[in-house]
């Protein structure tokens, strides 16, 4: 600091270069907020996505050479096979699932044992969900403004329905139970997606 100016006046701001390391502190001090420095490396975004992108695709490549090696030739289109098989799996799956999800609304008549069912169904479809969007969150695909999306659409589905299966379990004492399961889903959902703008967003309503 002493020779960088004669003067002896920097720390009170009296002199140019007292004016700049004033500025350049307040600089510092400002970045240290964490909301704005994440908003910093927004402009970051598209070189993320398409690095995750290209690892995705990578990735695949090798699972598919995998495949290759694997049945030694034994199969024409392993590729095909392997897809073939995933589908009939998940369309049963999703099939058993729809099937118990159609109940809902006679839940108020069923009996406890039948509600807790119909959430233990349902809690498998929320884990599930929750389980893709922190995989897929490492893409950084939705980092919109560098602030994780994944995590918003995740909690916003998966909270919006245990909000539900809360209603769900005490269905029979509850008055207009279609009303209020439609309801509480609208409700939380639209908190948790105003929680992702207001965290896109400066300024201060958010």
């Amino acid at each position: 600091l002493g020779s960088s100016c004669v003067c002896g006046l920097c720390l009170r701001g009296s002199c140019a270069f007292g004016q700049d390391l004033i500025a350049g502190m307040a600089a510092v001090a400002h970045l240290n907020d964490e909301s704005l420095l994440i908003r910093e490396c927004a402009g970051l975004y598209p070189s993320f996505a398409l690095e995750a992108l290209a690892n995705f695709l990578l990735g695949c490549t090798f699972c598919y050479l995998v495949l290759l090696i694997a049945c030694k030739n034994q199969l024409e289109y392993p590729g095909r096979a392997a897809l073939a098989f995933l589908w009939d799996h998940l369309a049963w799956a999703c099939g058993d699932w729809y099937k118990v999800m159609r109940t809902w609304t006679r839940m108020p008549e069923a009996r406890l044992d039948q509600r807790l069912a119909f959430c233990r169904k349902l809690n498998m479809a929320i884990c599930i969900f929750q389980l893709a969007t922190s995989f897929l969150a490492l893409t950084r695909w939705l980092h919109i403004g560098n602030i994780n999306g994944f995590r918003y659409l995740g909690y916003s589905i998966t909270c919006s329905l245990m909000q539900a299966e809360l209603v769900i379990i005490i269905a029979p004492y509850v008055p207009c139970f279609k009303m209020n399961v439609l309801g509480v889903i609208a409700v939380t959902f639209t908190a948790m997606l105003s929680g992702w703008i207001g965290s896109i967003k400066s300024g201060f309503l958010w």
